[in-house]
């Protein structure tokens, strides 16, 4: 077993183990050190969506027209006009609206990262940049131990580059965003939010539970008072219980995808969403007639809201638009 890396910040250290070395074995090593807290595998989790994109993604462009062809005043109202689901969003966003005054909540999105450079980000001003940070000067302005950190980090590579190269990160954030909002104004209208990019996911959509807790703590000590988690896998984490309740200590909402396997949570827990902590929002999916997805867990004591998560449009790498299902669309 050999040290792999150190965060003293966190308190947490990251093992390899050397081959034919069993985890069980390690971690009963470790534990006998009256210095640790607690040592636990570092387990693998998943994006919670199919990952499939239902047709063709289409451009900017294509979907201006094909809104404006349809007489409505929005691309996203065009695609979703179908449903029947009274989540009001509309209102919400009015709401949003008059609360202008306190700024942009910032809100970040731990995921596969998020293609930044889309125009309706871009066009929206709604990517969170570090105010601490000069651009380029490899230096760690705001010494939170992350250097260039402009607009997030990421966690699979140590860079601060934390683009979408999956399309799940790009497509949560804007359903985040808005892309309820007229994407066919010009120009866009400026955003309510600032999505800051926490990539821990790889190009396959999968990660580890220490580099979630990396994010996690980013995105609090950054300045984020929303963290959208549309992922989950693996067993109880100490380390990830631990992050999400130093999130709650600093007044931030953790907000959890439910997971597709049409589970009941409150028997069969799925985590993160499962963890019983106050500012935890665990989320399942539901068709366009205000139905459960065929897809979605559920649980009475486990599952708080559920909202739309089949065939949802939003935003996908390349400035392109398309539709995936899952919790996460919902989350």
């Amino acid at each position: 077993m050999s040290l792999k890396g150190s965060w003293t910040g966190l308190r947490m250290h990251h093992f390899a183990l050397k081959a034919g070395e069993s985890v069980e074995a390690a971690i009963a090593e470790l534990e006998q050190d009256p210095e640790v807290q607690y040592a636990e595998p570092n387990y693998i989790v998943h994006r919670q969506s199919t990952g499939v994109v239902e047709g063709q993604p289409i451009s900017m462009a294509a979907a201006q027209e094909q809104a404006q062809a349809s007489g409505s005043n929005s691309s996203y109202s065009y695609y979703n006009a179908q449903t029947s689901a009274p989540i009001q969003d509309a209102e919400a966003w009015s709401s949003a609206s008059s609360s202008s005054s306190l700024g942009p909540v910032v809100v970040a999105i731990v995921d596969t990262g998020v293609d930044y450079n889309h125009s309706v980000f871009q066009n929206s001003g709604a990517i969170w940049t570090n105010p601490g940070e000069i651009p380029g000067n490899g230096i760690d302005d705001d010494h939170n131990g992350y250097i260039d950190d402009v607009r997030g980090w990421n966690f699979v590579n140590n860079t601060n580059a934390p683009m979408d190269d999956d399309g799940h990160g790009t497509h949560v954030a804007g359903i985040v965003l808005g892309t309820t909002q007229d994407i066919t104004a010009n120009p866009i209208g400026q955003a309510k939010i600032r999505i800051m990019p926490l990539k821990f996911l790889d190009s396959k959509g999968s990660g580890t539970t220490s580099d979630a807790v990396k994010a996690i703590y980013y995105a609090v000590n950054n300045g984020a008072k929303v963290i959208n988690n549309s992922w989950g896998g693996g067993s109880f984490s100490n380390s990830l219980i631990d992050a999400i309740a130093y999130a709650y200590d600093k007044k931030v909402s953790f907000v959890a995808a439910a997971g597709n396997a049409a589970n009941n949570n409150d028997a069969s827990p799925t985590y993160p969403a499962n963890y019983s902590v106050p500012n935890m929002i665990s989320v399942a999916a539901t068709t366009d007639m205000d139905y459960f997805t065929d897809f979605s867990n559920y649980g009475a004591q486990s599952v708080h809201v559920a909202s739309p998560g089949k065939s949802i449009w939003s935003t996908l790498p390349n400035n392109t638009f398309g539709r995936i299902s899952g919790t996460s669309m919902a989350a």
